[in-house]
């Protein structure tokens, strides 16, 4: 359909045969393609496709990002003018109030290195692993996400309280 278009592809590994992966491994890849398929956004990497190979897993075709992500950008330039960091904030909140207001969906790991730039300059959140759909405006999104230096601090906590419970520590109620 677009043979001129490069693509990224993210390879997710599992062996969906008989010793594949769990249930909850499957639904979270369901939920991640789920996510990406929703999302058509500027500043979001656009999605083309997905296939499940039973041996390899499930590949997720997506935009190419030819730019540096925002840890390696800052890395390479230092600090940047105020314009530019302006421009990154703005083009993030876009990004994140369009999946809240439009699909109802929490990305769950900002980082620096899930924000790239393309060649011409536009800012590109990506990595939807970790997102959720959030069923009504008075869901809370908890529970650990993948990235442990980026966790908020009412997720650290609500995962040593469940912990805590399953041991059976008596302090915790």
């Amino acid at each position: 359909e677009f043979p001129d278009l490069p693509l990224a592809m993210k390879i997710i590994p599992c062996k969906l045969n008989s010793n594949g992966p769990s249930g909850r491994e499957l639904l979270e890849i369901k939920r991640e393609i789920q996510i990406n398929r929703l999302l058509e956004h500027q500043h979001i990497v656009a999605w083309y496709g997905s296939t499940v190979d039973l041996d390899n897993g499930v590949s997720i075709l997506m935009e190419y990002v030819d730019g540096p992500t925002l840890d390696n950008a800052i890395l390479l330039g230092g600090r940047f003018p105020m314009d530019i960091s302006e421009y990154c904030l703005k083009s993030i909140i876009e990004a994140l109030n369009y999946m809240k207001t439009e699909h109802k969906v929490a990305h769950r790991d900002i980082k620096p290195t899930n924000i790239m730039f393309n060649a011409k300059g536009i800012l590109k959140l990506c990595d939807f692993g970790c997102s959720r759909i959030i069923s009504s405006k008075f869901t809370t999104v908890s529970g650990p996400s993948d990235t442990s230096d980026f966790v908020r601090r009412e997720q650290v906590d609500h995962a040593l309280v469940d912990i805590s419970r399953r041991e059976g520590d008596s302090r915790i109620r």
